[in-house]
């Protein structure tokens, strides 16, 4: 199952959708993916011109998106400082930044169609174990009809060897419903808020009070209208309805010094 492609039990943000294309599209373009898919290309310096919606007519439908988590990496990077005289100076300096973790699979029609375009337009990135090596930015490949993706080391095991081990209740919650989004929303804004000065209280009351959301797709009802379900897991232990009102006046009080920054 591709929900075995998720690098953890317990993903930050998980995404699953069971489309057609045209269903497909409208979803990840509700994520910007359609812009991200373009500037991938220009990137690769693409001997072709192409957009999201024909790139689409490769896959079946089905599609995972998993944050994993935020690896710590190392890198080098030009820094400006002041030297002893007071002036501003600029020096190579070692830097440790957060990097999101992603694993994601789109299903493909089992025509091959796909393995021979990527072959055709990002050659130059395969690897021998075949792998492909965007500028260690990025890695991908197909395996057993399946586009994967990657976007760190760690993550490679993962979509070579579909290893992962999502948590029992998330596979269910993925598995049997068409459209699925669940956000940890205590460690995302509790990311956010490391490089966030000015909405930094903000993050941190919504990291200490919202635990996770959870939306998924309903299908139709009665009236043949689409319903969806949005479920929110607060941190504390009291009533909903107490958790939320406690939830609302800490954030109100967080915004004030906002508010006064901005206006």
């Amino acid at each position: 199952s591709i929900v075995n492609s998720a690098g953890t039990e317990n993903p930050v943000v998980a995404l699953s959708a069971s489309l057609n294309k045209e269903g497909l599209l409208r979803y990840m373009e509700t994520f910007d993916l359609d812009k991200t898919f373009s500037q991938m290309l220009v990137n690769l310096k693409s001997p072709v011109n192409i957009d999201l919606e024909f790139f689409l007519r490769f896959f079946q439908g089905d599609a995972v998106f998993f944050l994993n988590e935020f690896e710590n990496f190392k890198s080098n990077k030009m820094i400006q400082q002041l030297n002893i005289e007071g002036e501003q100076e600029q020096i190579m300096k070692e830097v440790t930044e957060k990097r999101p973790q992603i694993t994601a699979v789109l299903s493909l029609k089992k025509d091959h169609q796909l393995e021979v375009f990527l072959k055709m337009i990002a050659r130059r990135y395969l690897r021998d174990d075949g792998i492909y090596n965007y500028n260690d930015l990025l890695y991908f490949t197909i395996k057993d009809d399946n586009l994967c993706i990657t976007t760190t080391i760690k993550g490679i095991k993962v979509i070579k060897g579909f290893t992962g081990k999502l948590n029992p209740v998330l596979t269910k919650i993925l598995t049997k419903n068409r459209l699925v989004a669940s956000i940890d929303l205590k460690r995302t804004f509790e990311f956010i808020s490391e490089g966030n000065i000015i909405g930094k209280e903000v993050c941190e009351t919504i990291s200490e009070n919202l635990n996770k959301v959870v939306i998924t797709d309903q299908g139709l009802n009665d009236s043949e209208i689409i319903t969806g379900k949005v479920e929110i897991i607060f941190n504390s232990k009291d009533h909903a309805l107490i958790s939320s009102v406690k939830f609302i006046d800490q954030l109100l009080k967080s915004l004030n010094p906002l508010i006064y920054e901005l206006f």
